[in-house]
């Protein structure tokens, strides 16, 4: 039964976002590792250790401790923390045999048809708009206005972005076709595997994703060169072609429905434009610590150091490869290099074209993120660990020997170990939630003891002091030094985070306190060049300055 309830919890991994609710997320995650230790303990197979488990425990080990030489060690520690939560997925799927590795199949299988079913919904929307605007439809060339409706729908399904619900479904899309190819002798079986096919096709497509459309041509392409031109019979070379066409006529449409914001030269930050200066920045943040990085997690932060003229800002480098090297170096690429090999790898499926199904899936996914940052958002990538787990699972006796029991008590109490973390960040993240909410009531007091707490929990993470220093302005209409106390405690701990320098320059600006304003904005702008913002109050607080200036010497 506890097998099962760690299952469901993995399985629903895609309805908990982070973005909305960080507490709910790093909760979850408490629960879901409680409930594997549980199982780990309870159970009395022999506990046998893969060279793929070594592999990713030593990349999410390398990970953990680099975040403690990171220019923002809190942050770089959270997005650790969830690594090491995968790897404790990773651990517990790849174990799973007979009924439970078919549970943990219904589980995902039921989640991906739920949220194909909302994005299909999300992306119907689109028809009452058209309707409504009928006018406008006829009037200013209708395509074009369907085309710019179509793009301000693009269907998410809960996900903060359009690109990780496509690489959600492009995970599991290789599953259903390979279920519907299973099961094409079994009549209620095989039209229920159509109907979750379809639909995770339809939200693809809703979702107007160019890469992952690309990625989904490219793997029926090689899979219908490989294996169906020769082996198989005439119905699976029709079903194989019939994907294809299908494939490339949504490519199609989706690039000529995106073309102004995905390749158009006339639009400087099309899609292409954007992502090749995002790698620019990012080689050239590699190279200024090419060996540690800056730290799990502040590439959003150290980014705009060398973000290029006409690039948009930016918290991922929209390849994986460049990202893990800007955040941890040459170390963390080769360690996740090994982790992918190690955990990607595995011998021939045979009939089991469910296990193929997953690992093409796998690949396909670590293929778009070339282009993406699926495996920097844990609502997503975490169903890719556990895919590919269930993929990579053998059994016993192919794996090797069993280890003693001692390793299985360790390995509990490492998961353990990483559950408490987990709610050691859930009750940071939920006192810094409760503080925002009480501040936008007008509940000063409250709030302050939120952050407080938070402060206290966390004394070297940034955002409770600037939280404080919020509070402490909204309570004093004069000019306090704890504010500004507050503000350096904040930036000493992120020294690379401007906006902090910034807010203090405008606090100082306000009261006309002009050189620590001077000497705030300067700190900013060393960071971030290329801001017009602060551009703009760098100006401002020179004029004023300079007429404070004039009118001293008048008097």
């Amino acid at each position: 039964m506890m097998i099962r309830v760690a299952l469901l919890l993995a399985g629903l991994r895609p309805f908990v976002n982070g973005m909305v609710s960080p507490a709910a997320e790093w909760l979850y995650a408490g629960a879901l590792c409680g409930a594997m230790g549980m199982c780990l303990c309870r159970s009395r197979a022999p506990f046998i250790v893969r060279s793929s488990e070594y592999a990713v425990w030593a990349l999410s080990a390398v990970l953990f401790f680099a975040a403690f030489g990171s220019v923002n060690p809190f942050a770089a520690g959270m997005q650790a923390g969830m690594w090491l939560v995968h790897a404790c997925v990773f651990s517990f799927c790849i174990r799973l045999e007979g009924a439970q590795r078919q549970w943990a199949l219904v589980c995902l299988l039921t989640a991906a048809g739920l949220l194909s079913v909302r994005a299909i919904r999300e992306w119907a929307l689109v028809m009452p708009a058209l309707q409504k605007n009928a006018s406008a439809f006829l009037e200013h060339q209708g395509y074009y206005y369907a085309v710019e409706v179509l793009r301000q729908r693009r269907a998410t399904a809960g996900f903060s972005s359009p690109t990780l619900l496509a690489a959600y479904q492009l995970l599991l899309l290789p599953v259903f076709c390979a279920g519907l190819w299973t099961f094409r002798r079994q009549p209620r079986q095989m039209l229920l595997w159509a109907g979750l096919a379809l639909c995770a096709g339809a939200a693809l497509l809703c979702t107007q994703t160019v890469s992952a459309l690309l990625c989904a041509a490219a793997g029926i392409a090689w899979f219908f060169f490989r294996y169906g031109r020769r082996r198989w019979g005439t119905a699976a070379r029709w079903m194989l072609g019939g994907m294809m066409i299908c494939c490339i006529s949504a490519l199609l449409f989706v690039a000529a429905a995106r073309q102004r914001t995905f390749f158009d030269p006339a639009n400087a930050q099309n899609s292409v434009s954007n992502r090749l200066s995002y790698w620019k920045s990012s080689i050239a943040l590699w190279r200024e610590r090419p060996w540690r990085g800056w730290g799990a997690g502040t590439f959003g932060i150290v980014y705009p150091r060398y973000r290029n003229e006409g690039a948009t800002e930016t918290v991922h480098a929209h390849n994986t490869l460049l990202q893990i090297g800007v955040e941890n170096g040459w170390i963390g690429v080769g360690f996740f290099a090994a982790a992918l090999f190690f955990a990607l790898r595995g011998r021939g499926a045979g009939g089991d074209y469910l296990r193929a199904g997953l690992r093409a899936g796998s690949v396909l996914f670590a293929l778009q993120s070339l282009v993406d940052f699926n495996f920097f958002v844990p609502q997503v990538s975490g169903v890719w660990w556990m895919t590919t787990a269930l993929a990579a699972a053998e059994p016993p006796a192919a794996a090797g020997q069993a280890r003693s029991s001692r390793r299985r008590w360790f390995a509990a109490a490492l998961i353990a170990a990483i559950a408490a973390l987990s709610l050691y960040f859930a009750f940071i993240h939920a006192q810094l939630q409760r503080g925002r909410s009480f501040y936008r009531q007008g509940n000063y007091a409250a709030a302050r003891k939120c952050f407080e707490s938070a402060r206290a929990a966390a004394p070297e993470f940034d955002y409770p002091y600037y939280a404080l220093a919020l509070v402490e302005r909204a309570q004093s209409a004069d000019f306090s030094s704890a504010v500004l106390w507050s503000l350096r405690q904040a930036s000493a701990r992120n020294p690379y985070y401007a906006f902090y320098y910034y807010r203090a320059a405008q606090y100082c600006a306000e009261h006309r306190q002009w050189i620590p304003a001077f000497g705030y904005i300067e700190q900013a702008r060393k960071l971030y060049p290329r801001n017009q913002a602060f551009a703009a109050l760098a100006e401002q607080i020179h004029l004023s300055a300079a007429d404070q200036d004039f009118f001293s010497i008048l008097r």
